[in-house]
């Protein structure tokens, strides 16, 4: 999901509002930490059949 949309959802008129309190929150951006945590998800392997 778009972070705008996420925005949206949960009551920001705008991205950058919600930019603006979730760095305030969490001490880092969105973006940030949509990378971080994808980075510290382990890959899924395909199991041959």
């Amino acid at each position: 999901m778009k972070i705008e949309a996420v925005a949206l959802s949960v009551g920001y008129q705008s991205k950058k509002n919600f930019y603006r309190q979730f760095k305030r929150q969490f001490g880092f951006t969105p973006e940030q930490y949509r990378r971080n945590v994808k980075a510290s998800r382990p890959r899924s392997r395909l199991l041959p059949s």
